[in-house]
């Protein structure tokens, strides 16, 4: 009777053959469903309907985007009041401080104390720029997002409703593409989904 380490399958042992067979079951397997999956996708989109839509025309004609921006040039003007009588203080303190150094009224150590806080406010007025330019960008982000959202449920529905594989968004303020042929528009069909006429 031959021992079993001495039995060879394929010019292999057969502890060897049988390790290689399991491991490629374990590898052939998932490759060969993936590759019919895939297969079974491609031809699906082959015969799928392709839209595009210009999702920066949806959001700007949406109510609550109108909504926003009333809140947005609210801000805006709340900020550019606050900064600009900064800027009127600022002046008059200035114009007041060189005719006091121009007069010979101050003295040098009154001077400099008086130039540095200046300087001081200056630096500060300077920080409100930047500051109020990032809270209006920030805002702008949290009051747009949702709205955004919103288009893009909306764009989804109408999708899914008329058989459409894939959707391209053609604005260059979101996801721009650079072509769109043989495709349908759907801006029409998520303007009624949202009620904008």
């Amino acid at each position: 009777m031959r021992k079993i380490s001495n039995v060879k399958v394929l010019g292999l042992p057969l502890c060897i053959h049988r390790q290689l067979t399991t491991t490629m079951k374990k590898i052939l397997i998932p490759a060969f469903a993936l590759i019919a999956y895939f297969a079974g996708l491609s031809g699906a989109a082959a015969q799928g309907r392709y839209g595009h839509v210009n999702l920066g025309n949806i959001v700007s004609l949406m109510a609550e985007t109108k909504a926003a921006d009333a809140q947005l040039e609210a801000l805006q003007k709340q900020i550019v009041a606050k900064g600009e009588k900064m800027a009127t203080d600022f002046q008059a303190k200035v114009q007041a401080f060189y005719q006091a150094a121009n007069s010979g009224s101050m003295a040098p150590a009154e001077q400099q104390k008086q130039q540095a806080a200046l300087e001081q406010e200056q630096q500060s007025l300077m920080a409100y720029e930047q500051t109020s330019l990032q809270q209006v960008n920030q805002k702008r982000a949290e009051l747009i997002a949702p709205i955004v959202e919103k288009a893009k449920d909306a764009i989804s529905r109408v999708a899914k409703a008329n058989g459409f594989v894939a959707v391209f968004d053609t604005s260059a303020v979101y996801n721009g593409i650079l072509f769109a042929a043989e495709s349908e528009d759907i801006t029409d069909l998520v303007k009624k989904d949202l009620g904008i006429e």
